[in-house]
This record gives C-alpha cells, sequence and structure tokens, in this order.
C-alpha cells in the first residue's frame, strides 16, 4: 500500500510541476511559431512538429532543402536565428512582400 500512495505523491508532484510551467511553455511555442512565420511566412507546420522539425521547415521553406540536409540541428538552430533576426516581424511588411494578408 505504500508503494501506491508514493506513486501518487510523484504523480501530484507532477502534475504540479506542468501547471506551474504549463504557460511558460506555452508562450515559448507560441514565440518558436511567431519567428518560424517571420522566417517563412507561407509554411505551414504541423501542431505535434517538434520545435526542432519546425525551426528546420521554416529554414528550408526559406532557403531550400539543401539548407538543411545533413545539417546538424545546432546549425539549423542557428540558421533559424540569423533568419528570423533579419526577416521583419511587422504583419504589414510582410503582407507587402509575400502578397498575403495579415490574420
Amino acid at each position: 500500500m505504500s508503494g501506491r500512495k508514493n506513486d501518487v505523491a510523484t504523480l501530484r508532484a507532477e502534475l504540479a510541476d506542468l501547471r506551474q510551467h504549463f504557460a511558460q511553455r506555452v508562450e515559448a511555442r507560441v514565440a518558436l511559431l511567431l519567428r518560424a512565420r517571420q522566417v517563412a511566412p507561407n509554411a505551414t507546420f504541423d501542431a505535434g512538429a517538434s520545435d526542432e522539425a519546425i525551426r528546420a521547415r521554416a529554414v528550408s521553406d526559406a532557403m531550400g532543402p539543401a539548407a538543411i540536409d545533413g545539417k546538424s540541428s545546432a546549425y539549423i538552430e542557428a540558421r533559424f536565428d540569423h533568419l528570423a533576426d533579419q526577416r521583419p516581424a511587422d504583419p504589414v511588411v510582410l503582407a507587402l512582400r509575400t502578397g498575403q494578408r495579415p490574420h
């Protein structure tokens, strides 16, 4: 019985940790997706994609698949950050460049 109590206590502690950090995780994910939109405005990102997959997709859409083929995740992350820093974040500028209306 004490093993079960320990399991319940462990699960409650994990749940409390998840609740505490949920907002931070959501904010980080939204920030990543907004930066990915800056890099590749026409790209589509799968809801369940990892952060690494989102960065790779954005770089691939912006620079072509050869830009990520055989490259490490650290290289892709650096390339992503470089592209995001160069791209304008203003939705009006993005709309003028891509011809798409801001959402």
